[in-house]
């Protein structure tokens, strides 16, 4: 048999060549550097060289003084368990250098070959690394080579998988930045008995004082072994995961702070090569990190939140299989789980009412905020039920509640959805708010008494609530409360209800409002000022004074003034106007008619008889008629100067001039608001 030495020499069995003086000691070969033996160029990483007394034996290491065939075969070492250089054959050593010269991934290699040559990478990892720290230049070559063996072989046999873990979570340990409990994105996970990266992490942590965030405390409480998850967690993982962290953030809303103890942590290493079993670079004391086996209390705690969510996510498992893994479950199953197991397409509308919300409160009808949460479902009292504590644990309320008191309300009730906090706001004035409502509801039905309300109507209420003065001003609650009765106005029949256990100052400025709010608007209707009269007397005040309030609310005199004891009047009360009386009695003699039988008129003197006027209007009306008869159209600020010298307010004098050209010639007698036209066929029916 012919034998190859490390000098390329031949020999003849029974004679041997003397290994050459020249030879080099053991060393390390690191990636990217080749060396020459038996023939063929070996690429590091690797030991290479002949043994050194007193060094450490290495069983990689290739010793070029061993003998080697020229044949080789790495499919199959002789040795039962560990394979180490020195104990193979020379044949399985020419397998060897084969194997790494190949490429080292042929996939029929004997494993033993392969964690021999996996022994070199784990002592320069684990025993020169500490020794000398200039070799961390190397570890992101020999991590890569670590990966790479871990890809091809770990699939043939799972040990050697985790053997190649545990040595890279080991180096990963040994690097580990002082704060890696703050990396939220890091894999943790339990490799071969070694916890390094998470309880290297809750260490850090708590030794710096630093609150340990929801992840890292699952990571924790599974590589402890004190929980494990279950088939149905396991199925559904990221439910799992989520429902902890909120249970979690709801026990530990800023992390968990845990006392530093005494004592370091003791890292320790698992080797896989026998050479490196019990040697003291294996265990190294990390001084910045804790013993993570004293915090056993803050574990125990971890525990309970984990089996609370397992519990959890297994009754949602349970419900799953009932209806047939279902993606809609029914409300009440949606009001029993925590919203993190919903399914997504509910999860989804939920979270688009709470945006909208959040931008502002949502007017919708009860029908509408079920749909909102679970669509397939009829509204009910149990649903409205079901609904309402739903929304209660997001902090959102209604108003009115969906239930309340044993009253449910009707499907197309219109609600408010809002943050629960505005309806506190309440409890802090609530004898205010009572008043301050009743005056938006009574000044809303005074506003709405001809059928509809104008368009402007919900702007000004508004309005009127962000300029009122003391606890109630710009009240976010009270405006919402605002639009809700513009949404569905009282009629008039509410009034007397309105005026119960009210005293006459409060009554008085509810009147006050609503008189205002009749005048904002225009000229009020005839329809209009009955119902203003029907709610001062409703509130116990003098239906008589409707006039002269109405004319000091056009002048802008006086303001109702809700302060913190109730909706109440401004002290300076408002006198009727002494003068121009007469002028005020004729411009709103006609809205003021009623249907009342009139008092029997007392004789007078006979008088002239009144000259004809157009349409069969009054003078006044008539006389601004003929005036805007002049040009065929009139900006809004002409307008205003007819009305004017006429005596009138112009859009009501506009209107009663338009319903009597309908009235006889069944034509408008304008178009347009601002200019306004004047119809040309009226000019051409006069002429």
């Amino acid at each position: 048999m012919h034998v190859v030495h490390a000098a390329g020499e031949t020999a003849h069995d029974g004679f041997r060549v003397p290994p050459p003086a020249a030879l080099p000691d053991q060393h390390w070969v690191p990636a990217g550097k080749k060396v020459r033996f038996a023939g063929a160029e070996i690429a590091g990483p690797l030991y290479f060289g002949r043994p050194i007394a007193g060094v450490e034996d290495e069983p990689s290491a290739i010793d070029p003084t061993l003998p080697i065939a020229a044949v080789g075969d790495f499919c199959r070492v002789a040795r039962a368990l560990w394979a180490s250089y020195k104990t193979l054959t020379a044949r399985e050593r020419r397998g060897y250098i084969e194997w790494l010269t190949s490429g080292r991934n042929h996939p029929d290699v004997d494993m033993r070959l392969v964690y021999m040559y996996f022994y070199g990478l784990e002592r320069r990892l684990v025993v020169d690394l500490q020794r000398d720290p200039a070799i961390s230049a190397e570890l992101l070559a020999i991590e890569d080579e670590l990966l790479r063996l871990r890809e091809i072989y770990a699939g043939r046999e799972q040990a050697f998988g985790i053997a190649a873990d545990s040595l890279l979570h080991w180096v990963k340990s040994l690097g580990a930045p002082p704060t890696l409990y703050e990396r939220k994105n890091l894999e943790f996970r339990r490799v071969y008995g070694l916890r390094v990266y998470t309880e290297v992490a809750v260490g850090q942590a708590v030794r710096a004082r630093h609150p340990i965030h929801a992840r890292l405390a699952l990571a924790w409480v599974q590589a402890s072994g004190s929980a494990y998850m279950t088939a149905e967690c396991k199925a559904l993982q990221p439910q799992f995961e989520a429902l902890f962290e909120e249970l979690f953030a709801a026990v530990h809303p800023e992390g968990m702070h845990i006392p530093d103890p005494p004592g370091n942590y003791e890292l320790l290493y698992r080797p896989s090569s026998p050479a490196l079993i019990g040697h003291p670079a294996t265990a190294i004391e990390l001084q910045d990190t804790v013993r993570t086996s004293m915090l056993t209390e803050p574990l125990q705690q971890l525990k309970v939140i984990f089996k609370t969510a397992q519990a959890e996510v297994e009754r949602f498992a349970k419900l799953l299989k009932r209806r047939r893994g279902a993606p809609c479950l029914k409300l009440e199953d949606l009001q029993s789980l925590p919203m993190r197991l919903w399914p997504e397409t509910h999860r989804a509308s939920l979270r688009d009412l709470v945006r909208r919300v959040s931008q502002g409160s949502v007017l919708m009808r009860a029908s509408e905020v079920l749909a909102a949460i679970h669509p397939e479902t009829k509204f009910t009292k149990s649903s409205a039920q079901a609904v309402q504590a739903i929304l209660q644990g997001l902090d959102l309320s209604t108003d009115p509640p969906l239930i309340g008191e044993g009253r449910v309300l009707k499907a197309e009730t219109i609600v408010a959805v809002l943050p629960t906090e505005l309806i506190n706001e309440e409890k802090a004035s609530l004898h205010a708010h009572a008043r301050a409502v009743r005056a938006l509801q009574a000044a809303t039905a005074v506003a709405a008494a001809d059928g509809c309300l104008p368009e402007a109507w919900p702007a000004w209420l508004e309005a009127q609530v962000d300029s009122w003065d003391g606890d109630l001003a710009g009240s976010p609650l009270l405006r919402v409360r605002a639009r809700l009765t513009c949404c569905e106005p009282p009629a008039p029949a509410v009034f007397r209800k309105l005026a119960e256990g009210i005293d006459e100052g409060e009554a008085s400025a509810i009147a006050r409002l609503a008189t205002r709010g009749a005048c904002a608007m225009g000229e009020p209707s005839a329809t209009s000022v009955k119902a203003l009269q029907k709610l001062y007397q409703a509130l116990g005040l003098d239906a008589k004074k409707v006039p002269g309030d109405l004319h000091a609310a056009a002048s802008g005199q006086g303001n109702a003034a809700p302060t913190a004891g109730g909706f109440q009047l401004d002290d300076q009360r408002i006198a009727l106007l002494q003068q121009d009386t007469q002028r005020v009695t004729e411009v709103l003699a006609a809205i003021f008619a009623t249907e009342e039988q009139a008092l029997p008129a007392q004789p007078q003197p006979a008088a002239p008889a009144a000259p004809e006027t157009l349409f069969g209007l009054d003078a006044k009306h008539s006389q601004l008629a003929c005036r805007l008869l002049t040009q065929p159209q009139w900006t809004r600020q002409g307008l205003l100067q007819a009305a004017a010298v006429a005596g009138l307010m112009p859009d009501g004098a506009l209107e009663r001039i338009n319903d009597a050209c309908f009235d006889l010639h069944d034509m408008p007698f304008f178009e347009g608001d601002d200019p306004i036209d004047i119809n040309p066929d009226i000019l051409e029916i006069l002429s």
